[in-house]
């Protein structure tokens, strides 16, 4: 928006994304991209000890301008030029959208914006859903990996027959697809698989930043595509600014992205955009169905054709008192992990690098143990290849580590689904 309009040095968003309202807060932003935890903490140190005056002047009068509008427009005179540049096949640069019909679920967020994207594009939106704002949320959360959120459209797709689905969060920085035909979801470690087939047409052997919960069909899938795969750590701004240090560094790093659906490429300027990434992925669609001799044989599963995926994947969140005891739960369990793969009590291995807690291989599953980036909480993230795999390794962790934690945590999650 800020790079649209021109007229302004910085923006402030104020948003509790979809969490309830009572969250709010804000995040920074210029026409470079958005600012990091380590900047913020910069600006706030500045003021530190000092009194906060009125300013001497008065501020700048701004005509009031329409940055929805403005981002809109944006938007679409971009996902034209990548159209125009990409001149695959039968490909429409002023409407490369042409015979979709997309059904996007705004979750009664901000997301109605890429309806309007969508049909200057070319597509058929008439089966989208809650695309009125209303922060009480009537219908589900607006969250791409929330389970009710993924029904809700599943049936809107059913329903208008789309193509596509696409699910975006309250705020528009996380996205998630629905593929029509398959009529399964591309999120978490599928989007993951379908932004880097995409982005690596653009960017041949670049390498991929993810967050440290991404399976190892992932790493399998972004190598066939002739990419790297870096795994980093959980928070989007981690993600975002290794993938900035890469560049830097002269490592082509063109997309940071975690399993949750936030996503940011270097050809946005590291906004982490869920409309700017959904588009990108339906035009990535267009474009292969432009190029195919029968175009209904491509849809948007084809993205991720190829792409391994687990036979059981979990996650269990522990709560702690304090952060305090989730610090002190989470080392405490990481060493007596690494005590027992060293004394060969347990048939693991410690799966390096690693950014993040530890993360553990189990023949071909692996789990990870991590701190929560907000709340009080240890989080287990578990794969395993075969059904029940997660329960037999699972068992083994918490009799010889979790049990054993000095520090007090709920274990239910663990206990509840080894019972089961």
């Amino acid at each position: 928006k800020l790079r649209a309009a021109k007229a302004y040095d910085a923006g402030i968003m104020v948003t509790a994304s979809h969490l309830p309202h009572e969250w709010n807060g804000m995040k920074f932003f210029t026409p470079s991209g958005g600012l990091n935890k380590a900047t913020l903490a910069g600006i706030l140190a500045l003021d530190s000890g000092h009194d906060i005056h009125e300013p001497q002047m008065d501020a700048p009068a701004f005509p009031e301008d329409d940055f929805m509008e403005r981002y809109t427009e944006d938007l679409i005179t971009r996902m034209r030029s990548i159209a125009k540049e990409t001149g695959r096949g039968r490909l429409h640069a002023e409407r490369p959208f042409e015979g979709l019909k997309i059904a996007v679920n705004a979750g009664n967020g901000g997301g109605a914006v890429v309806v309007k994207v969508l049909q200057q594009l070319g597509a058929d939106t008439s089966g989208s859903v809650h695309l009125a704002p209303d922060g009480t949320f009537p219908i589900h959360i607006p969250n791409p990996e929330d389970k009710f959120m993924v029904e809700e459209t599943l049936r809107a797709v059913q329903d208008a027959e789309a193509h596509v689905g696409i699910m975006l969060d309250t705020d528009v920085d996380r996205s998630g697809l629905i593929c029509g035909r398959t009529l399964q979801p591309l999120n978490r470690n599928r989007l993951v698989a379908a932004a880097a087939h995409m982005v690596l047409q653009r960017h041949p052997g670049g390498t991929i930043v993810t967050d440290s919960v991404t399976s190892y069909g992932v790493k399998e899938f972004i190598e066939k595509k002739g990419g790297r795969h870096l795994r980093f750590k959980k928070g989007y701004r981690n993600v975002i600014d290794k993938a900035i240090a890469l560049n830097a560094e002269g490592v082509e790093a063109p997309l940071a992205i975690e399993t949750s659906g936030h996503a940011a490429l270097i050809d946005n300027t590291w906004m982490d955009d869920g409309a700017f990434l959904a588009l990108r992925l339906v035009l990535e669609l267009a474009a292969m169905r432009a190029s195919a001799a029968k175009p209904d044989d491509v849809v948007l599963w084809s993205l991720i054709e190829g792409l391994h995926e687990p036979a059981e994947s979990e996650e269990f969140r522990l709560t702690c008192s304090d952060n305090a005891s989730r610090i002190a739960a989470a080392r405490e369990i990481e060493k007596s992990i690494a005590q027992a793969i060293d004394d060969g009590s347990l048939k693991w291995e410690r799966e390096e690098p690693n950014f993040e807690g530890i993360r553990v291989q189990v023949g071909k599953s692996w789990f990870s143990i991590r701190e929560s980036l907000h709340e009080p909480k240890v989080i287990i993230n578990a794969e395993a290849e075969d059904k029940d795999g997660i329960r037999s390794f699972l068992r083994d962790l918490h009799e010889n580590c979790l049990q054993k934690c000095s520090v007090e945590m709920e274990l239910s999650p663990v206990t509840k689904y080894l019972q089961a």
